[in-house]
């Protein structure tokens, strides 16, 4: 017992809370329960947003969401997925919904952390919460895609950056979180004026409250699309809901443009650049075309050939090369719209009006439909060109072959003129009427060819025209030669002499081409129809007489009228359309020609008055048969070409009828009636179109047998014509009311077999899953709850109902399956294995030379060979073989296919039955199994308390419903697939043993009462130890929280009488510890003996609490005393430190200023390294009292786990301890910063004392020399040997000036670093005057930095004086040489005047003498000017101001450096000169002597 005494005392530490605590926890809860409040009403405006589109809204989150169909609505709506559901209202069908969209969740690998189907059922709101969160994450925030982002981002890390790319560049804004950073609404107005910088005034947003701001960003986001999800009180708080503001961010990234993933988009910030491209881009090109519309459209085209070409091939480079161009121009644009469409729709940009790119479209398809109008204008032109072109060359070709033969004629005839002339016999005759003949021939054919130029209106067809008149006329001229010549030499004996044959030949001679037919079937007699009767003209001239030409005229007539009556007579009327057409067109030519022999007949009779009597009665009585003749001929010409139009009409009709009949045949046949073509509606429609259709042609059809019944009648010429076609006509419109028949069976037979299947799958498919569901949803084991094995057994029963009633649509799948018709035959690419018996469904007869077979509707034939899908091979009832149409013919049943389709529905039905009765089975017997185990626990969890409070009928009861479960149990589980027979038997012991359990406890009650009395005696002796407790501990808590001592007045005095009366508080609750660890043995040895005793847990119940709170109370004043006792100690450490830290801090603070010697800078270091060593000897105090302040931190810690106390001394002795550690910190770094300032400040004034001193010694010598040398001398020689000293002394004060700057640098770097010093210090002890609380008016010392200032001072005044003195020298220099070389040149004219002989000898010495007097003055000049600037510079470095003494000074010496190059280089070129002058002056001198 003592041991666990002691175990208790370290490990159930109770924790004993203030009201502080209480209202921490109350703040914290109310916080957690205003975040669930903000996030449920965000959630269900966010659900809503989504489910209206499914025609849903919810109200409650919570509630809503319990059946599982708003939540299956919004995953369907999110993810595009339909996804199945239960119908049903009971707790079953909720949770299979909920399962049925947590499953789909996964498998869309969501995570789902401990969220089950009963959580969301039960409506749990954490859990509520936390799926439609983790919905949102996966379908909307995970899809955020950011440009230039990190793939190891997460969603809420993209949704961050994109939201601070959006309000980047906005001034004082920042958005690090999605918390505190959206709470003044600035953020949310920044990121809608990004996109929309229309709708919002940044300005005022900057004035407005944070409410305001909020409802403007709301308000403005709902009018561009973005839900509202927030209100604005639920954000303006130090801390928003995270969640709900990252769900109404990502919707306004949802509602606002983007740029898609891996593809092209505009930012926000490129809008306005992109719609200025795109205006420019659309304007220009719009122009462009325009223009070019505009120049299409002109189709005046020059006739110029060689123009013509030009302006082709101008349009062809335009077409292939400018048009692709700007086609991809076009392109941009549009791609650019379409980029920027989004924008639009957004608001951002107001699209003017003819700025979309459908104008654009416009104008481009104007332009090529001009181009397409201009192309196929120009094309033909442009071939009629070149065809005329062609033309015009033959024109040319074939002259030059006619000019040829006709020059040869002209020969040959001259030849004969020869002979003629001599009396020979002509040779040529007929040579020469042949080669005339050729040559009228190829003047028809340039005429012809003339004629089409001169319709085309060819630009050159004149000149053409007359080359070929000019041919005519020379034929014309040679044939009247010819005739001349040979009519006097028997010209016409010669051709022959009949006067048939003689009109025969003139016929020829006249150029008419013979042996080309107009009938085509009459060939024979083609070119008597062909021959025109000659003009009496020709035939006149041709005869001896005029009678004779007209008699002679009468005669020719006569024969043509009855040549082409016997033509007519033995003439064909055509057995098809074309011949018929053929036909009609050939007798309209002969007709035109008999009309216009009516000309020739007048004519004859016009002469019939001037016929000599010789002639007279032969004349007339030929004219009179002529006439006779002429009007049978021309009535008969009448009758066919009537007979023949009729014919033509009657042909053409039914040709357009049969083909009209022909091509629905084809459609009919070709269609593919085959398991392949499941598209029965599409065909039904087209044959009822077909049947109206059939429908009006029957009037058409009736029209033509009538029409065709009439010419029959009429004993019409073609009879047997008109026969055929009406028979052809009625024959294949029969064929095609067959074919209707067999289309109309067809679909009735295809229609049935795809229903059929289409039933089937769905069966199958219904069963299937009903079988899954039934598994899913009614397995069960031994783990399942028995309320949901309820609910599932009477829900298991509806589903029975459900499955009874679904027998019949089975039952009825077998029995249509023995009526569907086969398909799979009816495809080529399924060979038949065997005949296979077929089944007509129209009237077929096929009669040709080979084949003869009749088939009638209804026969049953056999299908040999499928392999054509349109013709099968088939054999007829009476044995004849043939090709038939595959359309004829249906494959009757059965149907193999859809039996075992059938059958496997049928097969799978009974299996669904039977598993729903196994896992009814199984979830009756887990039930009977839930109700006994529960009476069996029941019965074995009773004590004799329990025993005792019942009545002995409850009792009996209760073991009697056992016995009764029991039974059911056994029943039940007898065809279950849970229990075996082991299980069961074992059920049946724990039963007995339960009963036997029951008899224990009855005879247990007897020996109970007698234990009563010894636990309440216990119960006595625990009471009064736990009354002396509450003593101890009421006097421990008083000093606990009493205010602790003042260390001001007997603070030690106190802090040790508080530690004397803890040790004795602590003694007396070690005594009672000990009382309490005594009687707790006593009772551990009652609590082993008298285990079962009712009293026995009240009194380990009491004597538990007892030692708990001995525990709590004896280890509160332990940890009390311990941090009494460190405080104690912590105080002595900090006074020790605090003493040491103000020794250091006054040390430090008495330094004031930088000594100006190097000495005293070293001595001051020296000081301060003797403190650094000093100062680390005393570390060790500083890092014991860090310990003390951690032991007292760690007492009182302890202490505030066990008590409320916040021990407030605590926490300013620690706080004086961390000042205490930083001012001792500080004055290490004082101390090591100090060392190193002086070692740099001893460093630069080193440097500065070493250049001051060798500047000092340097200007004290050169001023000595400078005035101990007086400028005196009156020889230029030596002048010059003068300035040459003082250009050198020039060259040194230069090189000198160097050092006066570095001199100059080191004073500013010590003046520098003694001012920074003195700053230190003198903060420093501002500093600890301040801690010190004890102000000390110093005087302050002068700096070395203004002795130092001073010292430079005077050596930059020494030093201008230096210069000084030297400009005077030079300027003293200069004029005594001007005055000497003035002296000289006057010496030099008064010796060339007193010599004038010599004039001539010294014209170039006095030219020398003028241009060194020219140099003279340039130079002098020169020296002046930099006198005056040297007597400024004085001026202003010797001024009376002091203050300004060292910048004016600085300002010289940076004057002197500029200036000195310019100095030097005058004095050097001064003394060049004076040389080169004494020079001339020797020269001069020489002159003289000479």
């Amino acid at each position: 017992m003592e041991a666990r005494f002691r175990d208790s005392s370290d490990s159930d530490t109770v924790f004993v809370e203030d009201s502080y605590y209480q209202g921490l926890l109350r703040a914290t809860d109310h916080r957690k329960d205003e975040r669930d409040r903000v996030q449920k009403k965000t959630f269900t405006k966010w659900v809503n947003k989504h489910l209206i589109k499914a025609q849903r809204h919810i109200t409650d989150l919570y509630e809503d969401l319990r059946d599982g169909h708003n939540l299956i609505s919004l995953l369907e709506v999110l993810s595009g997925v339909t996804l199945p559901r239960e119908k049903g209202r009971m707790r079953f069908h909720r949770l299979q919904n909920v399962q049925i969209a947590l499953d789909f969740l996964k498998q869309r690998q969501v995570k789902l952390v401990n969220i089950r189907n009963d959580d969301i059922t039960d409506g749990n709101p954490k859990l509520t919460l936390g799926l439609i969160w983790t919905i949102i994450l996966h379908f909307q925030i995970s899809e955020i895609y950011v440009c230039g982002e990190s793939s190891d981002l997460t969603a809420k890390e993209k949704l961050l950056l994109w939201s601070q790319q959006a309000v980047e560049g906005y001034p004082g804004l920042r958005c690090t979180n999605f918390t505190s950073s959206w709470s003044d609404g600035r953020v949310f107005n920044a990121l809608l004026h990004r996109y929309r910088p229309d709708l919002i005034d940044m300005e005022a947003v900057a004035r407005q409250s944070n409410h305001d701001n909020l409802e403007q960003a709301f308000e403005i986001a709902e009018s561009l699309g973005v839900t509202r999800l927030l209100d604005a009180e639920d954000v303006d708080v130090p801390s928003p809901d995270e969640k709900s503001v990252i769900t109404y961010v990502s919707s306004i990234y949802d509602a606002f443009p983007k740029i898609p993933e891996g593809g092209e988009g505009i930012a926000a910030h490129e809008v306005d650049q992109r719609w200025s491209e795109y205006q420019s881009r659309f304007s220009s090109l719009l122009q462009w075309s325009r223009q070019h519309t505009a120049l299409m459209a002109n189709k005046n085209f020059p006739q110029n050939p060689a123009e013509l070409k030009a302006l082709y091939n101008e349009y062809v480079h335009f077409k292939e090369t400018e048009i692709p161009s700007k086609e991809q121009e076009k392109a941009h644009v549009e791609h650019l719209y379409k980029l920027l469409e989004v924008w639009m729709e957004f608001g951002r940009i107001k699209l003017p009006q003819g700025l979309h790119p459908n104008d654009l479209e416009e104008e481009w398809g104007k332009l090529i439909l001009e181009m397409l109008e201009r192309e196929k204008a120009l094309r033909p032109a442009v071939e009629r060109v070149d065809l005329l072109l062609q033309r015009a060359n033959r024109i040319q070709n074939v002259a030059l072959d006619c000019e040829e033969k006709l020059t040869l004629a002209k020969n040959t005839l001259q030849a004969d003129v020869s002979r003629a002339e001599s009396g020979e016999p002509v040779q040529c005759e007929t040579e020469l009427a042949r080669s005339l003949q050729d040559c009228e021939s190829l003047i028809q054919q340039l005429q012809q060819d003339l004629k089409v130029l001169r319709d085309e209106k060819y630009f050159q067809v004149e000149q053409l025209a007359f080359r070929v008149s000019c041919l005519q006329e020379e034929l014309v001229s040679l044939r009247l030669q010819c005739s001349s010549v040979y009519r006097k030499g028997s010209f016409s004996q010669a051709l022959g002499g009949g006067g048939t044959e003689r009109g025969g030949l003139r016929a020829t001679d006249a150029g008419l081409p013979l042996g080309q037919t107009l009938l085509g079937a009459v060939g024979a007699v083609g070119a008597a129809l062909l021959r025109r009767p000659m003009a009496r003209s020709q035939l006149v001239a041709m005869s001896s007489s005029e009678d004779e030409g007209s008699l002679r005229f009468i005669y020719e007539l006569l024969g043509w009228v009855e040549e082409t009556q016997d033509l007519l007579e033995g003439a064909e009327w055509g057995a098809d359309l074309p011949s018929v057409e053929n036909n009609l067109q050939e007798h309209s030519s002969i007709n035109t020609a008999v009309e216009e022999l009516m000309g020739g007949l007048q004519e004859a009779r016009s002469y019939e008055a001037k016929v000599s009597p010789n002639f007279k009665s032969n004349y007339c009585e030929t004219l009179r048969k002529l006439e006779h003749q002429y009007f049978k001929l021309q009535e008969h010409s009448s009758w066919r070409l009537q007979s023949l139009e009729s014919l033509q009409e009657f042909v053409s009709r039914c040709t357009e009828e049969l083909i009209w009949l022909n091509e629905r045949e084809e459609e009919e046949i070709s269609f593919d009636w085959s398991d392949a073509n499941a598209n029965m509606s599409s065909k039904k429609e087209l044959h009822d179109e077909l049947k109206l259709e059939l429908a009006e042609k029957q009037k058409v059809m009736r029209a033509l047998q009538e029409t065709a019944s009439r010419l029959c009648q009429e004993n019409h010429p073609a009879k047997p014509t008109v026969e055929a076609y009406s028979a052809a006509l009625q024959t294949q419109w029969q064929w095609v009311d067959q074919l209707g028949v067999c289309v109309e069976q067809h679909l009735k037979d295809n229609s049935a077999y795809f229903q059929f299947m289409s039933d089937a799958r769905d069966c199958e498919s219904y069963l299937r899953q009903l079988q899954e569901t039934i598994r899913r949803q009614y397995t069960c084991d031994k783990n399942s709850r028995l309320s949901k094995l309820e609910d599932l057994l009477q829900d298991s029963m509806e589903e029975k109902e459900q499955l009874i009633e679904y027998r019949s649509t089975v039952a009825s799948l077998v029995g249509r399956a023995k009526t569907v018709v086969q398909l799979r035959p009816r495809s080529a690419e399924n060979p038949l294995d065997a005949a296979t018996p077929i089944r007509a469904v129209c009237d077929y007869k096929q009669i040709e030379t080979n084949v003869q077979i009749t088939i009638s509707r209804g026969e049953e034939c056999v299908l040999e060979d499928n392999s054509q899908r349109t013709k099968w091979k088939v054999i007829s009832p009476t044995g004849n073989e043939a090709m038939v149409p595959s359309v004829c013919f249906t494959v009757p049943p059965p149907n193999q296919e859809a039996v075992d389709t059938a059958g496997r529905a049928e097969q799978l039905y009974q299996k669904v039955m039977s598993l729903w009765h196994q896992l009814h089975v199984n979830m009756k017997s887990v039930v009977s199994w839930n109700y006994l185990l529960k009476d069996v626990r029941t019965v074995s969890g009773w004590t004799l308390d329990s025993v005792r409070s019942q009545s002995p009928s409850e009792r009996q009861h209760v073991l009697d419903q056992l016995q009764s479960q029991l039974a059911d149990f056994l029943s039940d589980s007898k065809e279950s697939s849970l229990f075996t027979p082991a299980e069961r038997r074992e059920l049946e012991r724990e039963v007995e043993q339960a009963q036997q359990h029951c008899q224990d406890l009855l005879l247990n009650m007897e020996s109970v009462e007698k234990d009563e009395s010894v636990s309440r005696a216990y119960l006595s002796e625990l009471q009064n130890i736990t009354l002396q407790l509450d003593q101890a501990e009421q006097r421990l808590l008083r000093r606990i929280e009493a205010p602790p001592p003042s260390r001001l007045s007997g603070g030690d005095i106190d802090s040790t009488l508080q530690i004397a009366e803890q040790e004795t508080l602590q003694s007396e609750l070690d005594a009672l510890r000990s009382s309490l660890g005594d009687v707790s043995r006593r009772c551990v040895g009652f609590f082993q003996e008298k285990s079962a005793s009712p009293g026995v847990p009240a009194l380990r119940s009491e004597l538990g609490q007892a030692v708990d709170r001995m525990d709590k109370v004896h280890h509160l004043s332990s940890v009390y005393l311990e941090k009494l006792k460190t405080v104690e100690v912590l105080l002595r450490r900090l006074e020790e430190a605090e003493s040491q830290v103000r020794k250091y801090e006054s040390r430090l603070s008495e330094e004031d200023m930088v000594p100006a010697d190097t000495a005293a800078i070293q001595n001051l270091r020296d000081q301060l390294g003797r403190w650094q060593a000093e100062a680390t000897e005393h570390e060790e105090l500083f890092q014991d009292l860090q310990g003390q302040v951690d032991r007292a931190k760690e007492a009182g810690s302890q202490l505030s786990r066990l008590h409320s106390d916040r021990s407030p001394e605590l926490e300013r002795y620690q706080e004086r301890a961390n000042q205490t550690a930083e001012r001792w910190s500080s004055i290490r770094r004082q101390i090591e910063t100090r060392r190193a300032d002086l070692e740099s400040v001893g460093s630069s004034l080193r440097q500065y004392r070493d250049g001051h001193s060798d500047l000092i010694r340097w200007i004290e010598e050169t001023t000595e020399r400078q005035e101990s040398a007086q400028p005196g001398q009156t020889d230029s020689r030596a002048l010059s040997e003068q300035l040459a000293q003082q250009t050198a002394l020039v060259a040194e004060i230069e090189q000198n000036q160097t050092k006066l700057d570095e001199c100059q640098t080191h004073s500013k770097q010590f003046c520098t670093s003694v001012k920074d010093y003195e700053l230190q210090l003198m903060t420093y002890r501002a500093f600890v005057e301040s801690t010190h609380k004890s102000p000390v008016k110093r005087r302050r010392m002068p700096s070395s930095s203004d002795t130092i200032t001073q010292e430079f001072m005077d050596l930059r005044t020494r030093y201008t004086a230096l210069v000084t003195l030297t400009t005077q020298h030079v300027r003293y220099i200069s004029d005594a040489l001007r005055r000497l070389e003035e002296e000289e040149v006057t010496f030099l004219f008064s010796f060339i005047n007193a010599r004038p002989t010599r004039l001539n000898n010294s014209f170039h010495f006095s030219s020398l003498q003028k241009e060194v007097e020219e140099e003279k003055q340039a130079r002098v000049g020169r020296v002046s000017e930099l006198l005056g600037w040297v007597k400024g510079l004085q001026g202003r470095a010797g001024g009376p101001s002091t203050e300004s003494s060292l910048a004016a000074q600085q300002a010289v010496s940076e004057q002197l450096a500029a200036r000195k190059d310019q100095v030097s280089e005058a004095i050097r070129n001064t003394q060049v000169f004076l040389l080169s002058k004494q020079a001339s002056k020797y020269v001069s001198i020489h002159l003289t002597h000479n």
